[in-house]
């Protein structure tokens, strides 16, 4: 419905939120329209209160503190400039000039044309390089957003044909995490302490042996 939308509308998008805090109601009203993932939501979900648990739980800090900071946060990012706001929007929802996604445009035909450019690579590294490109997605448990169709078809794009397509240079693995959704899902400690890791190439003992137990 938003792709529906004339261009210029977001052309004062980034206006809105400096009027909304304006008034603590309005901007209650305004910061509902976020998406939790912000981290400003002032909407409580059960997926975030349960997120905030178990931040407490295992990292002691208080759910009072982390609402506070949620507040905090929202205060901060509405000080800003948020004229990029406008520009984001308009890319998400591809009204901009053809081509605005680049390679992204047909995401299949990205997806194999990193797994060539990965084989190239290799060739002219002389093939002394057998490192993968590790590529890791996290879904939700429910999705509004995608629905498990978005999420099947993330997943066959990375796969490629056959389901093996691109596993000579490309280290694919996918993951649903339980009791999330859209919102939630970029603030979960259970990925988080996934991605965190990985990132800095070591897996912690701790972690090992619990994902351990969750395959097993």
């Amino acid at each position: 419905m938003a792709q529906n939308l004339p261009t210029s509308i977001f052309g004062t998008w980034h206006h809105i939120p400096k009027f909304a805090s304006a008034s603590r109601t309005a901007f209650n009203k305004f910061s509902k329209l976020l998406p939790s993932s912000s981290g400003v939501n002032a909407v409580e979900t059960p997926p975030l209160e349960r997120n905030r648990q178990r931040i407490k739980s295992d990292y002691g800090l208080p759910l009072e503190l982390q609402k506070e900071l949620q507040t905090l946060t929202l205060k901060s990012m509405f000080s800003e400039n948020m004229v990029g706001a406008d520009s984001e929007a308009l890319q998400c929802l591809r009204k901009g000039p053809a081509g605005l996604w680049g390679d992204c445009e047909d995401y299949t035909l990205f997806v194999r044309k990193l797994a060539e450019l990965e084989r190239s690579r290799r060739a002219d590294e002389g093939g002394s390089n057998k490192e993968k490109l590790r590529i890791s997605i996290y879904f939700a448990e429910s999705d509004i957003m995608i629905g498990k169709r978005g999420q099947s078809y993330m997943e066959d794009c990375w796969k490629g044909s056959g389901g093996d397509e691109f596993q000579d240079v490309l280290e694919f693995t996918t993951a649903t995490t339980s009791k999330t959704d859209h919102d939630s899902i970029v603030q979960s400690v259970e990925v988080l302490k996934q991605i965190f890791p990985s990132v800095s190439g070591a897996t912690p003992a701790s972690l090992r042996m619990e994902l351990s137990r969750t395959e097993t």
